[in-house]
């Protein structure tokens, strides 16, 4: 039995070996839609957000580079289309819908478009952790100095 756990755990060790996605439960909610431009809406959002650059860098697009920063999706409405299967036309409409909703930043650009998803920097940022001061053998001297009125503990040491 410890065989097969083991073998399973190994064969899912390679499959989640990748980095993994924060989903916002927004986007989940729209997944499991019963409506089906809900439902659209939801997979093209999920779709910008696990296809936005994950630092500042460089993209090419129809042979020019283009500057792209963290949270943003450079490239086609047709690009999109076909990644998603809906058609050029719903996803146009959807991306403006999102716009509207300020969930999106679009910009046109030469040959493509920019689009920024709002609140991805702050959803996939790492949480940073408490600050924890040390308490190093120095802070601890200097702390029972302290409850000694600063005296030193020599001096308290009475001699024979």
């Amino acid at each position: 039995m410890k065989d097969y756990c083991a073998e399973n755990e190994k064969n899912t060790s390679n499959i989640f070996e990748r980095a993994f996605l924060n989903v916002p439960r927004f986007i989940l909610d729209q997944l499991f839609s019963e409506n089906l431009p809900v439902r659209q809406g939801g997979w093209l959002h999920l779709l910008l957000f696990a296809g936005c650059f994950y630092a500042d860098g460089h993209v090419r697009l129809n042979d020019r580079m283009v500057s792209c920063r963290k949270g943003e999706f450079v490239g086609t409405q047709a690009q999109l289309a076909r990644l998603s299967g809906i058609n050029v036309s719903t996803v146009n409409r959807l991306l403006r819908q999102m716009a509207d909703k300020k969930l999106i930043t679009m910009n046109r650009i030469p040959g493509g478009t920019r689009i920024r998803v709002n609140g991805y920097v702050n959803f996939t940022a790492a949480p940073e952790k408490p600050k924890v001061e040390e308490n190093t053998l120095a802070d601890q001297l200097k702390a029972a100095k302290k409850q000694f009125g600063g005296r030193q503990m020599d001096d308290d040491v009475s001699t024979c």
